[in-house]
């Protein structure tokens, strides 16, 4: 699917670094926000167990959204994904915010975002990118999967679907989402 040599990826949902170090450990340079700070803290352990990679990743405490703004992270929300009691403020920041701010090259978007994706792909145009995968979670947000593959098509991209091997859900309710031109 991905040719990960020589590539620009933007993460957006980044977790714990895996998946920007499995990037980067693939020939890709890698900005990927995270803005769990219990999870990005987790992440910056793992890109320091692997210095020769830690050069081809930028690993930033924030959220990404359609528009900009603060995000109120509630500690008893996630307490399936992270430890601790806080409730805090974190930036939420736009893909044009990441490309002109960062000046960082791009021509993949990865998202893994908890249903972020359905604002960033409704409101922003794509057509930068030269391929996008994301898992979508329709089930968390209570909307169709068929209004992203909609959107990135009127937007000239081709669409791979597969589901979702982590979870028993149907793709309706949650799976990958290729999107390539």
């Amino acid at each position: 699917m991905l040719n990960l040599e020589n590539r620009y990826i933007i993460d957006i949902g980044a977790n714990n670094a895996d998946t920007a170090l499995y990037f980067a450990k693939n020939g890709s340079c890698v900005i990927a926000f995270e803005p769990v700070k219990h999870i990005y803290e987790l992440g910056l352990e793992n890109i320091k167990l692997n210095p020769s990679l830690k050069d081809k990743i930028q690993y930033i405490n924030k959220a990404v959204g359609a528009k900009k703004g603060m995000l109120n992270i509630n500690a008893e929300s996630l307490k399936d994904y992270a430890d601790g009691n806080d409730s805090y403020d974190i930036e939420i920041i736009t893909i044009d915010d990441i490309i002109n701010d960062y000046n960082f090259p791009y021509d993949v978007l990865k998202m893994d975002c908890g249903g972020c994706e359905f604002e960033i792909i409704k409101n922003n145009d794509l057509r930068k990118f030269n391929e996008i995968i994301f898992e979508h979670h329709a089930d968390m947000v209570k909307q169709d999967s068929n209004q992203l593959i909609d959107k990135l098509k009127s937007q000239d991209f081709k669409i791979k679907t597969f589901p979702c091997n982590a979870s028993d859900k149907p793709f309706e309710e949650i799976g990958i989402i290729y999107a390539y031109k």
